[in-house]
């Protein structure tokens, strides 16, 4: 039993549990959604979830269903959060049943807390307080208080229980920390949205592979390039065993259309990311940068959209329609730019027929005039402001 992925029609098909007889989960979804919604993941609401998911388990009636229903919520955010949810929740139940389980890791952090702290970002397990710091002399005491005791003792009391589930709560989170921003930090380097300028003569697989030799010269191995997937041809349904001829395999084959494609085996979310992203580039899907909250986007319909469709944190309404509204008002805030300057335009180019006002003294006023349209275009003067510099502008009627 693995984890298969495989790209069709512009559709990532993720497969769990994939077995020889085609039975497993599956999960398709647009190819770069996720992995976008991967490189933004609101890490509070996560770990906010993993909180509840640690209170469901306390609550034996209908505990796994609450739960269930929970990481569904969590996978629909971002489905490659599959890999570490249902591991948190393995986690959590080898707890519950057998806190002993998880000593040695007890004993690994005690360790980690008693050397030598140089880079204390290296450290995945609590929480940063106020200043950003991780406040180590308190989960030193916390560690120390667990090693005092006989672990299976010390366990019973569900406080302590909880201590060691929000332990391994805080590995996943600060992983995740790590991992969505080098993500996010590679989508701005590759992406053609990019404004950097020490890239923009290269493709986009020309920088990736920049990413790459920068990763190598620090002692890392590649991620993206020179990095071999396990693939294997397979079909997307099986042939009945009541065809035996190739003639009737042949006839069953083309009326069922079964489909074979090449399928990469996935054992986690390093390998979904390097899979979707080399996918992304090869495919030369369009990423545009939302004009509303700056994140990249894949475009649906219309490949030129200025604007996302995702809701922010404390507005309401999507950023394609806050983005519509924003075009709107400054369509009519244009119009209004305009109407008040060709209003005046006219009315001293009117003086001009009428002999109260100079051809010089006109062309001054119009050039002067075209400058404070320009800054209130510009937002750099109000529309009110325009208005009432074109009104009390009379230096030049008689």
């Amino acid at each position: 039993m693995s984890d298969k992925v495989f790209l069709k029609d512009d559709k990532v098909n993720l497969w769990l549990g994939f077995k020889e007889d085609g039975s497993c989960h599956k999960i398709k979804y647009d190819l770069g959604v996720h992995l976008l919604n991967y490189a933004y993941l609101d890490i509070e609401s996560i770990s906010e979830a993993m909180d509840k998911m640690i209170d469901m388990s306390f609550h034996e009636k209908e505990k796994d269903e609450e739960i269930n229903d929970l990481m569904i919520c969590i996978f629909e955010q971002c489905a490659y959060l599959i890999y570490p949810i249902v591991g948190f929740k393995g986690q959590i139940d080898m707890i519950q049943k057998d806190p002993n389980c998880f000593g040695d890791e007890v004993l690994d952090v005690s360790k980690v807390l008693d050397g030598d702290l140089k880079d204390t970002t290296d450290l995945p397990l609590f929480e940063m307080d106020d200043n950003g710091e991780l406040s180590l002399s308190e989960a030193k005491n916390t560690v120390e208080e667990l090693m005092k005791n006989n672990l299976q003792e010390l366990f019973k009391n569900p406080f302590s229980l909880r201590t060691l589930m929000e332990l391994q709560k805080n590995i996943y989170i600060v992983d995740l920390k790590k991992k969505t921003s080098a993500l996010l930090n590679d989508l701005e380097f590759v992406s053609k949205a990019s404004n950097r300028e020490d890239n923009k003569l290269l493709s986009s697989m020309q920088r990736l592979y920049v990413l790459d030799t920068v990763r190598k010269q620090g002692g890392d191995e590649a991620y993206y390039t020179n990095n071999q997937f396990k693939t294997k041809y397979i079909p997307l349904s099986e042939v009945d065993d009541s065809y035996k001829s190739p003639t009737e395999i042949a006839g069953f084959v083309y009326g069922q259309e079964i489909e074979v494609v090449e399928m990469y085996d996935v054992d986690g979310i390093d390998s979904l990311v390097r899979f979707e992203m080399l996918k992304l580039i090869d495919s030369n899907t369009r990423i545009n940068r939302c004009k509303h909250c700056d994140r990249l986007f894949i475009p649906k319909g219309r490949i030129d959209k200025e604007y996302c469709d995702r809701i922010m944190k404390g507005e309401t309404k999507p950023c394609s329609s806050i983005g519509a509204t924003k075009i709107y008002q400054n369509k009519v805030s244009d119009d209004l730019i305009f109407e008040a300057y060709n209003k005046a335009y006219k009315r001293n180019n009117s003086r001009v027929r009428n002999k109260k006002m100079s051809q010089e003294e006109f062309f001054s006023w119009s050039e002067e005039a075209r400058v404070k349209r320009a800054e209130c275009y510009e937002g750099k003067i109000s529309l009110e402001e325009f208005k009432t510099w074109l009104e009390s502008n009379k230096k030049f009627v008689k």
